[in-house]
């Protein structure tokens, strides 16, 4: 078992390796990059462009075994002028003295297909191959899950010639996220358009990312618009998701979790369970407040992580649930940030070591008046 880097969660935007946590975010459509200082408590260095360029936006890292820093995001091209398009940049950090360079993604010329968008990544437990997935506009004219796969030695090659769809599907498929186990079982869910409802879905690879299940396992099946999942890979033949499910049908959100189990019958799901709530623990009908944007980790045993944001008339706030139990059930919410919880914040993401220690980010408009600040806090 790799003990001293984060398990590959490819939606997250803070990865921890041999006690230094690392972050990225979007600001004014420029992806930032930063990392605590080494000897160092709770200090970060000053954070740093991760291309230079602009029209940028929805980064997500992960970190392989031997600390290579990898870096997916989405780039608007020709953003504002005729033929806009899109397309997905993959970049490493090789070591803490390297800047962040491209490697190869897409096909021959780069393009990663017409609407890219919401890349995530994760890395193969030997640290020899990136998994890369995203949206993009194939086929019938809609949304597919585009995946690829890309040798990170030296310069880069693609093991994958071109991006290939998941799975096959007649319907639009969107928001995908990646989880890789320690035996390179590769997870990806998202979340699919079913008439007029949107369900999370997910499927698995058992051979390194060549071939995935069919058909892929429903994880929820709404009555309404379920988006956001995220995903970990936890003990062999388990992974876990996260997501934002539309409890009240019309867009009143509230994160649930479930657990899928690799057996005889495929993938399988069981029962959505739903996080509780730190402002309304007594709401059962779930109409008085909101959770949005769930991150989840795992710690290689048998806790499971669950970060996210909570908003109940005016007060909002960054929590954290914990399983002890392999997911079958998940505790109280505790409070991250030390607000009032008077001040908007949001998008949590979170990374948690081999002795269960959590790191977070999120946004926060504590700070200042110039719109939203990242915020860090730590377990211990």
């Amino acid at each position: 078992m790799c003990s001293t880097w984060t398990r590959s969660s490819g939606q997250r935007n803070i990865v921890y390796f041999q006690g230094n946590a690392y972050a990225v975010w979007e600001r004014d459509q420029e992806i930032y990059f930063s990392e605590t200082q080494t000897g160092t408590s709770g200090l970060w260095t000053e954070p740093v462009t991760v291309t230079g360029s602009k029209d940028e936006s929805h980064a997500a890292i992960a970190v392989g075994p031997d600390g290579r820093l990898f870096v997916v995001i989405q780039q608007c091209i020709n953003c504002g002028g005729s033929g806009s398009s899109s397309r997905i940049l993959l970049l490493v950090r090789k070591t803490d003295q390297d800047p962040f360079v491209r490697l190869p993604l897409g096909d021959a010329n780069g393009e990663t297909g017409p609407s890219s968008q919401n890349p995530a990544l994760a890395v193969s437990p030997d640290g020899a191959t990136v998994y890369v997935v995203w949206s993009a506009v194939v086929g019938n004219n809609q949304e597919d899950i585009l995946f690829q796969r890309v040798n990170p030695a030296g310069t880069g090659s693609l093991i994958d010639l071109k991006p290939k769809p998941v799975l096959e599907s007649p319907l639009p498929e969107f928001q995908p996220a990646i989880g890789v186990a320690e035996n390179d079982h590769v997870f990806v869910a998202w979340v699919q358009a079913v008439s007029s409802r949107d369900d999370v879905w997910a499927t698995v690879s058992t051979d390194g990312g060549t071939a995935f299940l069919s058909p892929a396992a429903p994880v929820s099946e709404s009555t309404g618009f379920d988006q956001k999942p995220s995903v970990v890979a936890g003990l062999p033949g388990t992974v876990h998701i996260a997501w934002e499910k539309d409890t009240c049908e019309d867009g009143c959100y509230h994160v649930a979790v479930d657990k899928g189990v690799l057996g005889t019958n495929g993938l399988t799901f069981g029962a959505d369970e739903f996080v509780q709530s730190f402002f309304n623990p007594p709401d059962p009908d779930r109409r008085f407040y909101s959770q949005h944007n769930p991150s989840i980790a795992w710690d290689g045993a048998n806790g499971v992580y669950i970060a996210l944001s909570e908003v109940v008339s005016g007060q909002s706030g960054i929590f954290l649930t914990k399983s002890t139990n392999n997911g079958q059930t998940f505790g109280p919410l505790q409070s991250i940030d030390n607000d009032a919880k008077t001040a908007e914040k949001d998008y949590a993401s979170i990374a948690v070591d081999e002795s269960g220690r959590a790191f977070a980010v999120w946004t926060d408009a504590r700070g200042g008046t110039s719109g939203n600040y990242v915020w860090f806090a730590q377990g211990e």
